[in-house]
């Protein structure tokens, strides 16, 4: 399943995904067809709607850098609550290496946070411990997989 979250397209995706747009603080879903998993999509590859279950596991973990914008599903009232995945924490830029080949991160330039968007770049990441616990969960649609990055000090 994918769902348009509505009033957010006059904003840059980086802006909604960081928080750094100001957004209402109920935003508008359209649904489209589909089963509601866990994590659900929307209309830019970045941003995701996060199920009660997901916000419960994050909290009670005690996991960082991230924050869920309750939405809300209007004219489709067989929605659960779900939640706009914001995420705070921070790190550097991601460097592709010489001739496009390899990607990599200097882990010093990460803020500390479980969750966590580098500088130039609107993807989330996550520290192993969150990978960790998300896996763990037995959330519906929801997998893991490592990023693929290559340190800078090593």
């Amino acid at each position: 399943m994918r769902i348009e979250v509505q009033g957010v397209s006059h904003h840059a995706p980086r802006a909604v995904l960081t928080g750094a747009a100001r957004l209402p603080q109920v935003v508008d879903t359209a649904p489209e067809r589909g089963r509601v998993g866990d994590l659900i999509g929307t209309q830019w590859p970045e941003m995701f709607l996060l199920s009660d279950r997901v916000v419960q596991v994050l909290k009670e973990s005690g996991l960082s850098g991230w924050v869920g914008l309750r939405a809300e599903a209007r004219g489709n009232p067989s929605l659960p609550v779900l939640f706009l995945l914001q995420v705070t924490g921070r790190c550097g830029p991601i460097f592709v290496g010489v001739n496009g080949i390899g990607q990599y991160l200097d882990p010093e330039t990460i803020d500390g946070s479980d969750f966590f968007v580098p500088a130039n770049e609107a993807r989330v990441f996550l520290s192993p411990r969150a990978g960790e616990i998300l896996s763990a969960a037995s959330l519906r649609n929801v997998e893991v997989r490592l990023a693929g990055l290559e340190s800078l000090d090593g």
